[in-house]
């Protein structure tokens, strides 16, 4: 019987703290702020996007977009992975900058002398990005646009993505041999 008892108790006190929970949430005050958002580093769509040139130390990668797609022009002439410039380029454009600033010395986040440069040539006036030093945590970059004096904190992976080109250029893949009966 006290089993009984013990547990109608628990489920009243139960109901009723679901009771002052849902009286409380439906008469709290709404707010009219809407939430913030990082904002976009870039407003360059891909489709403007004709050239990419991307210099990494002595290295110099340079992406040409023409009529029938994306071609490798710098260090050597041929056709480049659309898929996978595109992917990577689209990426990059859409970075947020988690943090902004203006500093009073550029050396303390590697833009006095930066590792990179990455150039995007829309047709128009070329924008460039200068790539400094990680943050602490080794999460982000430090990034620059050429001629503003403000600093952008961007996630690493799109920017290495465009940086792998000095190492890695992005060829098409190699198909896939049709298999042959041999006699």
């Amino acid at each position: 019987m006290i089993r009984w008892r013990t547990t109608a108790l628990l489920l009243v006190v139960l109901l009723v703290l679901i009771g002052v929970a849902w009286v409380t949430n439906k008469h709290a005050p709404v707010s009219d702020s809407t939430p913030t958002s990082w904002p976009p580093v870039f407003h360059i769509s891909l489709a403007d996007v004709v050239a990419v040139d991307v210099y990494k130390g002595d290295a110099h990668v340079r992406l040409v977009h023409e009529s029938e797609g994306w071609r490798i022009v710098e260090p050597v002439q041929q056709p480049a992975d659309d898929e996978e410039v595109e992917r990577r380029l689209r990426s990059f454009l859409l970075s947020v900058a988690f943090d902004h600033f203006t500093p009073t010395t550029l050396e303390e986040y590697g833009l006095a002398s930066p590792q990179a440069r990455i150039v995007l040539d829309t047709g128009e006036q070329p924008v460039t990005v200068l790539v400094g030093d990680a943050n602490p945590t080794n999460t982000d970059y430090y990034i620059q646009i050429e001629g503003e004096d403000t600093v952008e904190v961007v996630g690493k992976y799109a920017v290495d993505r465009l940086l792998e080109w000095v190492d890695t250029l992005p060829v098409p893949p190699t198909p896939t041999p049709t298999a042959t009966t041999t006699p």
